[in-house]
């Protein structure tokens, strides 16, 4: 096995699985700041339909929708989180076809007012923002894409020795005359790094597909370690392990636990399946005769996503499936976790 190709297999899923929690991190950030708002309602994987399309076709799905309805008082925004951009300007006219639709975006809404207008937003980590919201006017000269996109930054940062999350808005008219004033350069809205860590805690999944070791290392620490009892959970040191026997449904069921609020179903069978088949693949997981799930279940020393990574790395460069790869086998996830710490740059 390549060492080298090792390290790079490392560090790539690293890089995606903290792309996948820089998305889930802006969206409680999101959630928290416009919940603020009297009578704000915040949405994932909600439908719209686009004003010019017949009634079976056009449809859309934002990342996150917000409608306020607060005494006779509407505000509307929809918001697509890209935890990166192409590397190149010159590709991003798909993201902002995506933007264009959502100014269609009319249908859908709760409440019966209609032709209420709406913020279109792309929420991006520091560089990502601050380079498409430089060079977005040249990428469709013409289209008038600054009249009507907000682009908005969302990064961790140390300040007063306590950790935040900033939102800042960096180009635009944010509608809502508190959300705009509070999020404009050089003041941003924060919110304690300890607010967000305790809101993911309940939710570790959104509307994309995860990388399967992400998906894996939450099966492992947040599903299967509830089928051990307490007493036996605090006893698994040094190496020794436990055999569960959890059927799909019991699997599906704790998974459920951890979707958004306002998208329960959104956590597909795909992604379940794809993490227990490498599960298999690894051989820390068998099938039982009637069906279920035989998990060689037991608590690591190091990071359940830096021992996944680990066996995976191993698998996909030619290693067997003992999880045996180099001696420094978590160089590369490390490195990338340094790289991108505080959001997708």
């Amino acid at each position: 096995m390549s060492t080298d190709g090792w390290r790079q297999y490392a560090c790539r899923t690293q890089d995606r699985i903290n792309r996948y929690e820089f998305a889930l991190r802006s969206f409680v950030a999101l959630e928290h700041m416009f919940c603020t708002i009297k009578g704000a309602s915040i949405y994932q994987g909600k439908k719209l339909h686009l004003a010019d399309a017949g009634p079976d076709q056009g449809r859309v799905t934002p990342d996150m929708v917000v409608e306020v309805a607060s005494s006779g008082s509407w505000y509307r925004a929809v918001i697509e989180i890209k935890e990166s951009l192409p590397a190149r300007p010159e590709d991003w006219g798909g993201v902002i076809g995506q933007l264009e639709k959502y100014v269609r975006a009319t249908d859908g809404w709760s409440g019966a007012a209609t032709g209420v207008p709406h913020d279109v937003m792309l929420a991006a980590g520091k560089a990502h923002a601050e380079r498409f919201a430089a060079q977005a006017r040249g990428v469709r000269p013409g289209s008038g894409i600054e009249e009507w996109l907000v682009v908005i930054r969302i990064a961790s940062i140390t300040y007063g020795n306590e950790d935040w999350v900033e939102i800042v808005k960096v180009c635009g008219k944010i509608n809502h005359p508190r959300i705009d004033r509070e999020t404009r350069q050089g003041k941003g809205y924060r919110i304690p790094m300890f607010e967000i860590l305790k809101k993911m805690g309940r939710m570790k999944f959104y509307d994309s597909n995860p990388p399967v070791e992400y998906t894996m290392s939450i099966l492992w620490d947040h599903v299967f370690s509830k089928f051990v009892h307490a007493k036996k959970l605090q006893k698994l040191k040094d190496g020794k392990k436990v055999a569960l026997s959890v059927s799909m449904e019991q699997i599906r069921e704790g998974v459920r636990a951890f979707a958004p609020r306002t998208n329960p179903e959104c956590v597909r069978q795909s992604w379940i399946n794809d993490a227990m088949s490498m599960f298999e693949r690894i051989s820390v997981v068998s099938r039982g005769i009637d069906g279920s799930f035989i998990i060689s279940y037991r608590r690591h020393k190091m990071p359940t996503s830096d021992w996944i990574i680990g066996c995976t790395a191993t698998l996909q460069n030619g290693g067997g499936s003992q999880c045996t790869p180099p001696s420094d086998r978590h160089a590369g996830g490390r490195a990338a976790r340094r790289r991108l710490q505080g959001g997708a740059a």
